[in-house]
C-alpha cells in the first residue's frame, strides 16, 4: 500500500514537473517574440565542418572579432549591420556559407554615419586597445561639391584575426542611404596594401552607392548574433544595382555661369511641375516594377547642368520594353494624368506621352527600348505621315543619381549616351531642335503598314 502511495505521488510530481517547464518554454517564447526577432538556423549554416581545421579557426576569428566589434558599439549605443553579400545569401537559402570564410574576404558591415559621427574617434581608439588596425577611407571627389559630403569619412576598414569593411550610410534627401566611394580618397592604394586587402576584394566600395532604408532584425549566426535586413531578398537586389553617379556641380556652375542662366522665379515654378511630375512617376514605377531612367532633353540638362532646360516643353524618360506593364497607363490615370498619345506597338516603337489632367502645360514622354545586338534603341512615329524612327544608343547600364532632389536613375555611361543623341557639341545651347532629324543617332525605319496604323497611332 506504503509502495503504491508513493509511485503515485511520484507520478503526479513527474506531470507537475511537465507541466511547469510548458509553461517556462512558452513564456521564453513571448519575451523572445517581443524582444528581438531572433532567427535561428540550423546548426551547419556558418558552422564551420569538423573535417576542416583551417575553416575552424576562420569561423572562430570571425566570430571573436565581430563580437568585439559589436560590443564596443554597443557601449556607445551605436549599431552595427551586417550586409554582406556572401553571408546575406546564407541567410536567404538557409545553405552553408563557409566559403563567404574560405575566400578571407573582407566581411561587409554598415553603421549609421549621423549616429556615429559623434563617437568615432572613441570607437577607433576601443578597437586599437582591443589590437585591431583600424584605417579610414574619406570622401575626396572634387566635381561633388555637396558641402555636407566634403572629406567625410566613408569607410573604416577593421583588421585583427580577420577583416571588416565599415561602410558609413549617409543620409540624403528623398530619404534614402548613400555611401562613398573609396577611391575617392587620395591614399585608398596605400591604405589598402598596409591592410593586405586587395581592391577587388572591396568592388561594392570602388563606386558610390544608394540603398533603401531597411528595416534591421537580430540574427543567430550559430555562435553570435547579428543584425540583418529584415528583407534579405529585396535587400540583395538592391544591392546589385546600387551604383549611384553624382552631377558634376562644377561643370554645372560652369555652364550657366557661361550662358547667364539663373534661377529665377519663373524657372523655380517650372522645377516644381517638372519635381511632381517625375516624383509621382517614380512612385508608380516602384509600385509596378518599371524602372525608368532619364532620357533625352531630361538627361542632357541633368548631365551638363544639374538641372532643366528652361526652354524645354516636355519630361522625357526611358524604360526597357521587357519591364513594361500593361497596367501602366491605368495606374497613371488613376493618379491624375491623361494618356495624350500611344504610339507603336509593344513589339515596335513603343511610345506613350502623358500630361497631367489638371495642367496640360508639360508633357512626359515615355519612350521604350528595345535590346538588339551591341546596341540599344527607342523609336518615334510621325502621325502626318506614319513614319518611323529609329535612335540607336550604345548598350549601358543604369545608375542612381539625385535630380530636383529626387533619387532617379539616368545611364551610367551618361556622357557616351549624350555623345550618341545630341553629338560632340552638347555643351552648346540648341533651341531649335527636329525631333525627326536633329538628333545624331536617328535613322528612318520605314513606315507603319496601313493595317496597322489604327493601332499603332493613337493620339487621344
Amino acid at each position: 500500500m506504503n509502495k503504491l502511495y508513493v509511485l503515485k505521488t511520484y507520478f503526479y510530481c513527474l506531470i507537475c514537473l511537465v507541466f511547469c517547464v510548458q509553461i517556462v518554454f512558452l513564456l521564453f517564447l513571448i519575451v523572445e517574440y517581443k524582444h528581438g526577432f531572433t532567427f535561428r538556423v540550423p546548426s551547419t549554416v556558418f558552422q564551420p565542418s569538423i573535417q576542416d581545421s583551417n575553416q575552424d579557426t576562420t569561423s572562430s576569428n570571425w566570430v571573436d572579432d565581430f563580437r568585439i566589434i559589436g560590443h564596443v558599439m554597443a557601449e556607445n549605443h551605436l549599431s552595427i549591420y551586417i550586409i554582406d553579400k556572401c553571408m546575406l545569401a546564407g541567410v536567404q537559402d538557409k545553405t552553408n556559407a563557409s566559403n563567404c570564410l574560405k575566400t578571407y574576404s573582407p566581411i561587409l558591415l554598415a553603421a549609421h554615419y549621423h549616429e556615429i559621427k559623434h563617437y568615432l574617434s572613441k570607437v577607433i581608439q576601443e578597437l586599437q586597445k582591443e589590437d585591431f588596425e583600424v584605417v579610414a577611407f574619406f570622401n575626396g571627389n572634387p566635381e561633388q561639391l555637396i558641402p555636407e559630403l566634403i572629406s567625410v569619412p566613408v569607410a573604416l576598414f577593421v583588421k585583427r584575426k580577420f577583416v571588416f569593411k565599415i561602410l558609413f550610410l549617409h543620409g540624403r534627401v528623398d530619404n534614402f542611404w548613400w555611401f562613398g566611394n573609396i577611391q575617392s580618397d587620395s591614399e585608398w592604394e596605400r591604405k589598402l596594401s598596409d591592410l593586405n586587402v586587395s581592391p577587388i576584394s572591396s568592388e561594392l566600395m570602388l563606386h558610390e552607392g544608394a540603398l533603401e532604408k531597411f528595416e534591421a532584425v537580430k540574427y543567430n549566426f550559430g555562435k553570435v548574433d547579428g543584425l540583418i535586413p529584415r528583407n534579405v531578398t529585396i535587400f540583395l537586389s538592391e544591392l546589385d544595382s546600387c551604383k549611384f553617379i553624382e552631377c558634376n556641380h562644377k561643370r554645372a556652375q560652369s555652364f550657366l555661369k557661361k550662358h547667364g542662366i539663373t534661377q529665377d522665379g519663373k524657372t523655380q515654378r517650372f522645377q516644381h511641375k517638372i519635381y511632381k511630375i517625375l516624383s509621382l512617376t517614380s512612385m508608380i514605377a516602384k509600385q509596378l516594377s518599371t524602372p525608368f531612367w532619364l532620357s533625352s532633353g531630361t538627361c542632357l540638362g541633368y548631365f551638363r547642368q544639374c538641372g532643366i532646360i528652361p526652354y524645354t516643353t516636355d519630361i522625357d524618360i526611358g524604360m526597357f520594353i521587357e519591364s513594361y506593364n500593361p497596367k501602366f497607363e491605368d495606374v497613371m490615370i488613376k493618379h491624375g494624368f491623361r494618356l495624350k498619345h500611344k504610339f507603336g506597338l509593344p513589339n515596335d516603337s513603343f511610345e506613350l506621352s502623358f500630361n497631367m489632367a489638371s495642367d496640360s502645360s508639360l508633357k512626359l514622354d515615355v519612350f521604350f527600348f528595345y535590346k538588339e545586338g551591341q546596341y540599344y534603341w527607342n523609336g518615334g512615329t510621325q502621325v502626318r505621315t506614319a513614319k518611323k524612327f529609329k535612335y540607336i544608343f550604345p548598350k549601358f547600364h543604369l545608375c542612381w543619381t539625385i535630380f530636383l532632389n529626387l533619387k532617379v536613375r539616368v545611364p551610367c555611361e551618361t556622357e557616351s549616351y549624350i555623345l550618341a543623341n545630341y553629338g560632340p557639341n552638347w555643351m552648346e545651347p540648341i533651341k531649335q531642335w527636329d525631333w525627326k532629324s536633329s538628333p545624331f543617332n536617328v535613322q528612318g525605319a520605314g513606315v507603319w503598314a496601313e493595317s496597322l496604323r489604327k493601332q499603332a497611332i493613337q493620339v487621344f
